[in-house]
């Protein structure tokens, strides 16, 4: 081998060389970069939240390139997993996926969606919580809940198993069956639900939620019901503020 081919030969391996090294510092840049912004998402999630809701949240920063998506201003998927999710002391689990989600703060989120689980234990903790009485029992598509109704100038215990239907902000429970609890009283099963088709249970599944997020659906299974949230060009500064939503 001549002194100049040995000299082009050197030059190609060191330059080769150069170029792997430049590689594994952009990788590893880059996988630092994807890191610190993981972990800048889960604070300002928590921080974020309302303050009936406690979590320590596990932030995924997917698509390509970290350093490309930063320097071109939008994040092309982030994943926020919470399991578990604690809301006035209850727990549950959530799964949050965002499409589109700006660098710049005071930019909106292109799409949010979101699942949360809770299991009939839990959901029996929050409504004992609030005070209400009986027990809730998830079912097969129903929700299962005690309560008395006034009929016939007689005060009567019934158990009601109830479809929850979404209306906006709110979940409403409506009677499908119903039986009589107290004692032997004998009622037909259509009078009872005509008595109670002006008691449908209503909740504002609103003030649960960071405004600006809606609710989908609403799935329920023996012992357990998952909610699916929805929301589209969220800007990341009304989540900050930390506020719930409302009901009319």
């Amino acid at each position: 081998m001549t002194r100049r081919s040995r000299r082009i030969l050197a030059w190609s391996l060191g330059g080769a060389v150069a170029v792997g090294l430049l590689i594994v510092g952009y990788i590893v840049a880059d996988q630092a970069l994807r890191g610190v912004m993981e972990q800048q998402i889960g604070d300002e999630v928590t921080a974020g939240l309302p303050e009936n809701v406690s979590v320590d949240p596990v932030v995924t920063v997917g698509g390509a390139s970290a350093i490309a998506q930063y320097l071109s201003g939008s994040l092309d998927s982030v994943i926020v997993e919470a399991d578990p999710i604690t809301v006035d002391g209850v727990r549950l689990s959530a799964h949050l996926e965002a499409q589109g989600v700006p660098i710049d703060a005071e930019k909106p989120v292109r799409d949010i969606q979101a699942t949360a689980v809770i299991d009939q234990a839990a959901l029996n903790s929050w409504t004992a919580a609030s005070g209400e009485p009986g027990t809730v029992v998830l079912g097969d598509e129903t929700v299962g809940y005690d309560g008395v109704v006034s009929l016939f100038g007689f005060e009567i215990g019934y158990n009601v198993a109830a479809v929850p239907v979404i209306d906006g902000p709110w979940i409403d429970l409506q009677p499908k069956t119903a039986s009589v609890t107290n004692g032997s009283l004998q009622l037909d099963v259509k009078e009872l639900l005509g008595a109670l088709s002006d008691k449908n249970v209503r909740i504002c599944a609103a003030q649960y939620l960071p405004a600006g997020l809606s609710l989908s659906s609403i799935q329920v299974q023996p012992g357990e019901a998952t909610v699916k949230l929805t929301g589209t060009d969220l800007m990341l500064a009304q989540l900050d503020e930390g506020t719930s939503g409302s009901c009319p």
